[in-house]
């Protein structure tokens, strides 16, 4: 049937990829696969275009600044797709739901709050103690980031990536 003519990759023209390796890994995968040289650096942190597949089953990759180049399908990643509407879940109207004062439990899922945390002050790994714990929000950036004083150190965190436990001027007691 048609399945038999897919690339055992999965990868399909059209398909966005990244490659996730290190260097080393991906030069020796690519023996006998194209090779590799100096001009392809901008593979390892560009996302390109699978623009085609040849008979031995190799990826031709486009990437922005026009060069394309053959891979060994191995050393592709199929690129996940953020829709940039995913981002803006949870702003009522553009007002952070938020206050400062507010108690709030950071997110406990480290892979999440990693992705959560790009562009939104970033992930520390000193961060970690903080993963599950209740801070408080100091203060609410323009971008409605929030400040929040967590386990004695603070920190920027995507709102996106903490949840309220109680509002401001709430009487919590310990």
């Amino acid at each position: 049937g048609p399945l038999g003519s897919r690339n055992p990759g999965g990868l399909q023209i059209g398909d966005l990829v990244n490659i996730d390796l290190d260097l080393e890994i991906v030069q020796s995968l690519q023996h006998g696969h194209g090779g590799w040289t100096d001009g392809m650096f901008e593979t390892l942190t560009t996302t390109g275009t699978v623009c085609g597949i040849d008979e031995d089953h190799d990826i031709v990759v486009q990437y922005p600044s026009g060069n394309r180049w053959t891979f060994n399908p191995a050393v592709l990643t199929k690129a996940n797709i953020v829709r940039s509407g995913d981002a803006a879940q949870g702003a009522e109207g553009g007002t952070s739901q938020f206050q400062v004062g507010d108690l709030v439990q950071v997110c406990y899922d480290l892979e999440r709050i990693k992705l959560l945390q790009r562009g939104h002050g970033e992930w520390a790994e000193a961060m970690l103690p903080t993963l599950g714990k209740v801070g408080r929000v100091q203060q609410i950036y323009s971008d409605s980031d929030l400040k929040v004083e967590v386990c004695g150190t603070s920190w920027t965190y995507n709102p996106a990536a903490v949840s309220k436990v109680a509002s401001a001027g709430s009487a919590i007691s310990n």
